[in-house]
């Protein structure tokens, strides 16, 4: 089981406070906290393997495939790029979420890591394939037909330098 565990009043060590939410006193989906990101308001959104939650410190807000055209309720990757737009990485498709609507991408991919490059507002997109860069109008994929990348792994996790080099962690290897 994962849960949510939020650090609060960290003047010092010894006087923090831990606050946790989970199935039995929120509205949290599920246990299985996968992704968080917070906005430019300070909204935090979670991502679980049970639907996506907004919390914004008073009111929680929960989005599903019931209440949302989420393509899938696991949640695994959330980015929040420079318009202050929501990406959401499932298991079947990404999503975004700009506050009012939404929009579906990349169906029956499963999206397991995003990475937001604001200097060159870019979002970096890794499926169990490839890797995908989405410039706001276009998809570019890199896989092993047209990179270095190999077909057969799955991106853990990912960064860009400040010269727009991107490094991916995978299962066994760093590229």
């Amino acid at each position: 089981m994962i849960i949510l565990l939020l650090l609060t009043g960290i003047p010092a060590l010894c006087q923090q406070k831990w606050i946790i939410y989970d199935t039995t006193n929120s509205p949290l989906p599920d246990n299985q906290v996968q992704a968080i990101a917070i906005d430019q308001q300070n909204v935090k959104w979670i991502g679980t393997s049970k639907g996506l939650a907004r919390f914004n410190d008073n009111q929680w807000t929960i989005y599903n495939t019931t209440n949302a055209p989420l393509p899938s309720n696991e949640i695994y990757s959330l980015a929040i790029d420079g318009k202050a737009v929501l990406w959401i990485g499932t298991n079947n498709g990404l999503s975004s979420f700009d506050g009012q609507h939404w929009n579906n991408y990349l169906p029956g991919k499963m999206v397991n890591k995003l990475f937001y490059d604001e200097k060159r507002h870019t979002l970096w997109i890794s499926t169990e394939k490839a890797l995908l860069k989405y410039d706001g109008a276009h998809f570019t994929q890199y896989d092993g037909n047209n990179s270095t990348l190999f077909d057969t792994y799955i991106i853990n996790s990912m960064t860009v330098d400040q010269n727009g080099i991107v490094y991916v962690g995978a299962f066994d290897t760093f590229q």
